[in-house]
């Protein structure tokens, strides 16, 4: 029997990705709940001490306390209103944002599981948002507990190097580098057992404690092999996200176009406004259609290889050399 490979596996998460565009529609609410793998990780702790990270907030938070007691007084009872009524507003679109988010995620792992039983027949998009919406809760509890863990790690760290850079004592200074250290391999283990978790949710049909033992159990026989393929889909964000930034230049043309005719007539500022509005339009589309694209094609990875590991295992790809050399 063909023993499976990562290859196999890229292979499979681009057909799936390609021979069902309509995929796309679930990848633009999935990417709200976050990429599975390590990119969550890092967003979290590996940028920890950065402008992307907790510290700068932690560190002004006090700040905007005081601005916010100050701010507040004298607001009259009609702003109080509209403030209540942008805040229901607010908070009903991110419950729906929240609850179409996990389905489309659960959606996209059903899909997967759809077409690696039964690669011949078509994946049923209704089939799987109805699976997104049976297993919500669970999905949620699951991406609820990573969410929390990494940003609980995140803060932490934070906290560390911020107490680092404040009294630059050796010891000070090891301390961050070991609750660094400590941060990332717990946050490691989280994702990855949230993957498999999330997995054994919507395709075992697994409850959510007993997801998330087997979860930790499939880690612990694969962890090796879920590093190799971590860092893979990591490799492959940093390419999409320079692919998406050196096509700048290109939405810029029409903004420039319309500069250029601007200058010539009259230097209207509507045109100037214009152009920099198709520009930015065009740049935040093709944000949202790189970032459905790579969440649908690595979910479908992650849930490829999920199956393979489970059932029939997997060697890591060092192992294999080694073994072989």
């Amino acid at each position: 029997m063909h023993e499976p490979t990562y290859r196999d596996a890229l292979r499979t998460a681009w057909n799936i990705t390609k021979g069902h565009p309509f995929l796309i529609i679930f990848g633009l609410f999935a990417v709200f709940v976050g990429q599975l793998g390590l990119l969550d990780l890092v967003m979290k702790i590996g940028l920890v001490g950065t402008d992307s990270g907790f510290m700068p907030l932690w560190v002004i938070l006090p700040a905007l306390g005081t601005i916010t007691s100050v701010s507040i007084v004298g607001i009259t009872v009609q702003t109080w209103v509209l403030l209540a009524w942008l805040a229901a507003i607010l908070v009903g679109f991110f419950l729906f944002l929240t609850y179409a988010a996990v389905i489309s995620h659960g959606a996209l792992i059903h899909a997967t599981g759809q077409y690696v039983n039964h690669p011949k027949k078509h994946v049923s998009l209704s089939h799987a948002w109805h699976a997104g919406a049976i297993h919500f809760w669970r999905l949620f509890a699951i991406t609820a507990i990573k969410k929390i863990s990494l940003s609980l790690l995140g803060i932490a760290t934070s906290i560390a190097i911020l107490n680092a850079v404040s009294f630059a004592s050796a010891w000070d200074i090891v301390l961050f580098i070991i609750l660094f250290v400590l941060a990332l391999i717990v946050g490691l283990v989280i994702s990855f057992v949230a993957v498999y978790a999330a997995g054994y949710v919507v395709i075992e049909e697994y409850q959510l404690g007993d997801a998330l033992r087997s979860g930790w159990e499939l880690f612990k026989e694969h962890w090796l092999v879920s590093i190799e393929i971590g860092i893979t889909v990591l490799v492959l964000n940093i390419v999409a996200a320079c692919i998406a930034f050196a096509s700048v230049p290109l939405l810029f043309i029409p903004t420039t176009l319309l500069w250029v005719t601007a200058s010539q007539l009259s230097a209207s500022l509507l045109l100037f406004q214009l152009g920099s509005f198709i520009a930015v339009g065009l740049f935040v589309l093709l944000l949202a259609t790189l970032g459905s694209f790579l969440t649908v094609y690595t979910t479908a990875l992650w849930m490829d290889l999920f199956q393979h590991m489970h059932k029939r295992g997997m060697v890591s790809r060092i192992v294999r050399r080694v073994t072989r050399s």
